[in-house]
């Protein structure tokens, strides 16, 4: 409990949370939601002999790191009050935390092995950003997930979740000058026949090479408001008060976009996540103003 050692010489870029605190010390002090996701972002970045097994070969760790004695376990997620944090992974292009493991660029989704709104679903790398606060915009009112065997940190079968929150449509189109544009910004985005400006986009998967949940150019989706966040380099130390807007300029505004790939079943699948800074959102008052509130999204 002292010290630990890698001959990849990468030790230092993986889960700690604190300098020269050793990851198994970190199991003895208790997990939370926060080292929980610090977990998930290494853990995807590695490239697993038989990728369905993304949720098996994690059960062990799972079951040693439960934030609370009630929480349950939800396909890569815990269940609680900070549910609505686990949702913020997106993807970001970048080297691999790990000699060996895969570089964070976009590939297909893989066959199903974890509801969409879980990092497990995806076979690239996944990141969160580091927040001081957060606010939720959705309410996440039901989870169910059907593991596959007796073990409910294993493989599952099916999950979903049901939210009730705000949300308008948008489409996303390729633009006609994509030189020097990065991950997050390959996409001009419209809601309304509306430019939105400075939205970034972050695809869970490549929405161009996927056989089966492609996204074809211009496809509407749904844009659910999910939270907004204060970044921890934010030196506005300043705690923001939602109810009367007063939120900093450098504040994340987060939406999950969702698609409705069977119309008959009114059920969506995520397929990617957005962004727009608070002053940025002020900006685009079209766009905030047309939002339409929502009782029961069921995303599987």
């Amino acid at each position: 409990m002292e010290t630990e050692e890698c001959e990849c010489g990468n030790v230092d870029e993986g889960i700690n949370w604190k300098f020269n605190t050793p990851r198994k010390s970190l199991f003895s002090m208790g997990c939370n939601v926060f080292l929980w996701n610090k977990i998930a972002v290494s853990y995807s970045g590695l490239n697993l002999t038989k990728e369905n097994d993304v949720l098996l070969a994690l059960a062990g760790t799972a079951q040693k790191c439960k934030p609370e004695i009630d929480a349950k376990y939800l396909a890569g997620f815990w269940s609680g009050d900070l549910m609505v944090y686990h949702l913020l992974w997106y993807v970001q292009p970048g080297k691999s935390l790990f000699p060996g493991g895969h570089m964070t660029a976009l590939q297909p989704r893989p066959s199903w092995r974890a509801p969409s709104w879980s990092w497990a679903s995806v076979s690239s790398q996944v990141t969160y950003d580091e927040v001081t606060q957060m606010f939720p915009a959705v309410d996440v009112f039901e989870t169910r997930v059907v593991p596959a065997g007796r073990d409910s940190t294993g493989e599952v079968m099916f999950g979903e979740l049901k939210v009730s929150g705000s949300a308008v449509m948008i489409s996303c189109r390729t633009p006609a000058q994509r030189s020097g544009r990065s991950h997050s910004r390959q996409f001009d985005v419209q809601c309304m026949g509306q430019d939105i400006q400075d939205m970034s986009m972050f695809p869970d998967y490549d929405w161009g090479s996927d056989n089966r949940w492609w996204v074809y150019e211009g496809q509407p989706l749904f844009c659910l408001h999910l939270a907004t966040t204060r970044p921890t380099n934010d030196k506005d130390d300043a705690p923001f008060d939602p109810t009367e807007d007063m939120f900093g300029p450098n504040d994340d505004v987060w939406f999950l976009l969702l698609a409705m790939f069977t119309p008959e079943a009114h059920v969506f699948q995520r397929v990617g996540l957005a962004r727009l800074k608070w002053k940025d959102y002020e900006q685009n008052t079209a766009f905030r103003e047309i939002f339409e509130t929502f009782e029961n999204f069921v995303i599987c």
